[in-house]
Formats: C-alpha cells, structure tokens, sequence
C-alpha cells in the first residue's frame, strides 16, 4: 500500500498513540539529550540522572549581538530554581542567570519549556556552561566566542526536513568535521511538519551535539506552517521552540529578527506571506516598514539577508517574461534590497543549489545585491522539478544530494563556498566591498 509522506505524518502519532497508548508513543520517539548529572566537590551532593531536570534538546540560541546568548531546553519536570551557570575558560568564578520558563503544548507533547538569556559575555573569549538547580548540575559545555571585530565564520543550511533524520545528520556531521564555525544555521523548513513532535524529536537528536555546543540562528520556513493535516496554521513549534532576538512587534515577536555577528549585520526575513495572511495578515508591509529602519542602527560593513523562500520563479516550467522571471516575495524585497545595499541573500525552499550572481534593478548585473539559492540538508529531493535556469551561474551536480554552505567574513571580504556532504567543492565566491558592489542609501 502506497502513502505519501503527508498521510504517514499527519495519521501514525494518532495509529501508535490508539495501539499502545500515549507513553509508548512518547518512548518511540524521544530523542532525548539528557544532561549527565555530576558532582561538584564540597557544593552537590550525587543524584541520579532522572532526578535532575530529565533535560532535553538543550541548544544555544544567538542573540542580538555577541555579548548575548540565550541558552533554552525543555523538560516534562518543573523546575523553578533552574539555573545556567557561565565562568570563563579556566575561571573557577561563576555567574548564575535565571531560567524562565513556560508551559508549552504541541500535539501531544506537554512540557516545560526554559530560556535563560546570557548577557554581558565578553565577545572574545571562550566560556564554559552548565545547567543547575538545587543539588545537582549537567556536564560543562563549551560557549564560544562570537568575535566582534572583523572576521566571522559559519556554516549554513537549508530544508533539513526528512522522513529519515539520519541524512540531515550526515550532512551536519560531516560539515562541522571540515569547517570549524561558531554558529550555523538551517534557512528554513527545519522540519517537514512544524506541528509534529516527534519530528522536532527526530530533529533535535540528529543535531545534539551542535546545538549544545555551537551557536545556532533559526529561520522560519512554510513547512513550520503547516498543521498535521497540511492546511495553513501559525508556526506554534517553531515558535516556542526558538526565543529569538526581539523586533519590537506586537502582531508578529519571533518571526524575523536581525542580529550582529563579527563584521556582518545579518537579516533574518520571513517569507510566509502566503501560510500566514488568511490567518494573520500583514507579515510583509510590516517587514517593509522594519527593515528601512533596521539597516540604519548598525555599523557592520556587511549586511546579509537570511529567507526561505526564492525570489525567482522555476518549478512550472515558465519564464514570465513581463515579471522578468521574479515571483511576488522578488518583488517585494528585491528592490529595497538595492536601495539598502544589502550585500548577499541566501534562499532555500526549491532543494536545489543555484548561484544567480549579482542581481540589480530585476536584471543580471555586475554589481549590487549577490543571490544564491542554498541546497537541502535533508533526504526530500524534487528531481526534474527545474526547467528554466535563468541568472544561474552555478548549479548543483545533477540528481542533486545534500550539500552545504560555508561562510567567511572580514572587514572587505566575504567568501562563500559550497560543498557536498563528501568534502567535494562544488562553488566558491568572494565578495570584495572595493570592487563598487554596494549601492548604499542610508
């Protein structure tokens, strides 16, 4: 019997859950990353494991700039003295910061979500943290340093959504082995069903380890809006499960931010116009209105735009000739992309890599805005789904597999470079700020 991966996503938590009862579906999918308790000479006394926090999918999260991180975890126990302890490399002094917390449901996932925001932290220098609460404390992991002088690193990713989380975790695995890199991110569509957890469970596991131990930077995608019956909804996972920097909205907190890291001001849009105006509309204009006045309160040389969805228009087979191949969410930021002087837009959603090179006033151009569209780091492929490669300077070896993204940043240059899972280089681009490639109006 034939099924897509929709009806097996939206009907096997319900089949498990009316076969062996809520427990054993919890048991089958938990991806736990629980925090080893230890003792800390003459100040806790030993417990074990499952009578601490019973902590899961502990993550570091960026913050508005490099002095700020925010450390989250989640947990069905509720603890109200959770605490996260941060000392430098070598410093036996410690700082606590409060947890907050809040209690969050998601299908028929209960549990206790924290969110500690770390502040103060010198950009330069390396820190060790730990979660504590009354007695007993996790392992020491580390918190490294984002600079904020002039060089950058980081890893970037796009549609790590899977049926099988083992491919996105091979992809991961084999990135952060070859590219050290303090933060990475996934630009959008995180998992293939934003309301399912056992697929953030399925997530999280895959990612444990760089989630603990490196920065990373969320970007919402449309599969994050999506219920279990893959009708439009509002990104409720993705949104409890990321605090992200603020943006001072009332109608839309958390669904686009910017933050500093190094010499890069990076800009992290929302593309989900079209899952989201039937139920909450107006996330586009007040973006519009957002980013004129976000490019103004930084000093970074380089300014970068993070967003799911593609401006240009492939999958149908068509070029629109009049719309000079642009879809609606091109049109509606590309041309304050040019007047911001926003230097490189990195894209997802069509699972594919195509490097588009500069693209000004709607045109192919040797100046202005850079355009590269990022391939999967999942196991979902649409092979056969291009038809018209216009703008594409560099495409992806062909079916495509996963690859992955690295980039570097210093004062006046910014190299990008992509590469499959096996190491293999399959495109490498340097920016230059002297070569006239920013039309800045501020």
């Amino acid at each position: 019997m034939n099924m897509s991966r929709r009806k097996f996503i939206s009907s096997c938590g319900k089949i498990l859950a009316a076969l062996f009862g809520k427990s054993a579906v919890d048991a089958l999918f938990a991806a736990t990353t629980q925090a080893t308790v230890k003792s800390a000479a003459g100040r806790h006394t030993p417990v074990e494991c499952w009578e601490f926090l019973e902590t899961e999918f502990l993550r570091q999260i960026v913050g508005e700039n490099p002095t700020e991180r925010r450390i989250m975890w989640q947990s069905a126990t509720l603890r109200q003295d959770a605490k996260v302890e941060v000392k430098r490399s070598g410093d036996e002094t410690a700082v606590f910061y409060d947890a907050a917390y809040e209690y969050a449901v998601l299908g028929d996932a209960k549990r206790y979500i924290y969110t500690a925001r770390l502040t103060e932290l010198s950009a330069d220098e390396t820190y060790a943290f730990r979660i504590y609460a009354a007695d007993a404390a996790s392992d020491w992991e580390p918190l490294l340093p984002i600079s904020d002088n002039d060089t950058l690193k980081m890893l970037v990713f796009c549609d790590s959504q899977c049926v099988d989380y083992s491919a996105w975790q091979k992809t991961l695995s084999a990135a952060t082995k070859r590219f050290d890199a303090p933060l990475f991110t996934v630009i959008g569509d995180l998992t293939d069903n934003g309301q399912a957890p056992w697929l953030w469970r399925g997530w999280y596991k895959a990612a444990a380890k760089p989630l603990r131990r490196k920065v990373f930077v969320p970007v919402m995608g449309n599969h994050e809006c999506y219920d279990l019956n893959w009708l439009n909804c509002l990104p409720v996972g993705y949104l409890q499960e990321f605090s992200v920097p603020a943006n001072d909205s009332a109608t839309f907190p958390g669904y686009y931010y910017s933050f500093d890291a190094g010499p890069v001001h990076f800009i992290v849009l929302n593309t989900q116009k079209y899952e989201l105006d039937a139920i909450k509309s107006g996330i586009e204009s007040e973006q519009k209105i957002w980013l004129k006045r976000d490019v103004k309160n930084h000093n970074k040389p380089w300014q970068i735009v993070l967003m799911h969805k593609d401006i240009l228009t492939y999958g149908t087979g068509k070029f629109d000739e009049q719309r000079g191949g642009i879809n609606d969410i091109g049109h509606a930021f590309m041309p304050l992309f040019d007047v911001l002087g926003i230097d490189l837009v990195l894209t997802g959603h069509e699972h594919t890599y195509r490097n588009r090179g500069h693209i000004f006033a709607g045109k192919p151009a040797d100046a202005g805005p850079y355009y590269v569209m990022c391939g999967l780091a999942g196991d979902q492929r649409y092979p056969g789904l291009w038809k018209n490669p216009h703008f594409d300077k560099v495409l992806a070896p062909q079916p495509e597999t996963d690859n992955y993204l690295t980039l570097e940043a210093t004062g006046d240059i910014l190299r990008l470079k992509c590469f499959l899972p096996n190491g293999e280089k399959i495109d490498d681009v340097t920016l230059r700020k002297n070569n006239g490639g920013n039309f800045i109006v501020r």
